[in-house]
């Protein structure tokens, strides 16, 4: 293919994509969904993840756990990250494969090692919780940290709760009220509530 065609192919390619993502703006998803298919199938992870998410929530079609793991999977092979993380809930509930706790931590890991932020939160809270791995309090609020400094608000929420109450941390009610006014600010309630306390005291 010369380098005209392989432009054409190119612009073609995205002026496709501008149009399915328009689409599904637009709740248009009879448009959108054909589109993502064709190039999904030609390995384009961000148009595989689309599908896996249309069919995960049921997004202009019936909810299809088989294939919405199919897209994800296909997703991840070529790196896709928010992929690994909403892999990783079907593993932990159970959505069309047995619940495998340890498996949902390791997709989680891995999107976490990516500086995906809900992947980082919910790293700390696995570590926290001992879910698919053993307790371990440091590590927990290592990847918080990590959330919160990406501004991810429930982490901000769990380090605040951390400080206030001195888990494995030494007691820091300035550091507690920090991080609570960060996630209220994105509407944390509970944050919120702890922030009013820490306010009237």
């Amino acid at each position: 293919m010369d380098s005209f065609t392989k432009n054409m192919t190119k612009n073609k390619k995205t002026q496709d994509l501008i149009a399915a993502n328009q689409a599904y703006q637009s709740k248009d998803y009879l448009t959108a969904m054909p589109i993502f298919q064709q190039y999904a199938e030609q390995g384009d992870p961000e148009c595989a993840h689309n599908l896996g998410v249309m069919n995960e929530y049921g997004v202009g079609i019936t909810t299809n756990y088989e294939q919405a793991i199919k897209w994800y999977q296909s997703a991840i092979e070529y790196g896709f990250t928010e992929s690994l993380f909403n892999l990783s809930f079907f593993y932990k509930e159970g959505r069309g494969l047995d619940v495998d706790l340890k498996i949902a931590f390791e997709l989680c890991l891995q999107a976490a090692n990516k500086d995906h932020a809900k992947a980082q939160t919910c790293l700390g809270n696995k570590y926290e919780l001992g879910e698919g791995t053993g307790i371990d309090l440091e590590k927990a609020i290592s990847w918080y940290t990590k959330a919160a400094s990406q501004g991810e608000p429930s982490a901000q929420y769990r380090l605040g709760h951390f400080y206030y109450h001195g888990l494995h941390v030494i007691r820091n009610l300035t550091l507690a009220k920090y991080w609570f006014e960060l996630s209220a600010q994105q509407g944390d309630i509970e944050a919120q509530e702890y922030l009013a306390q820490l306010v009237s005291c």
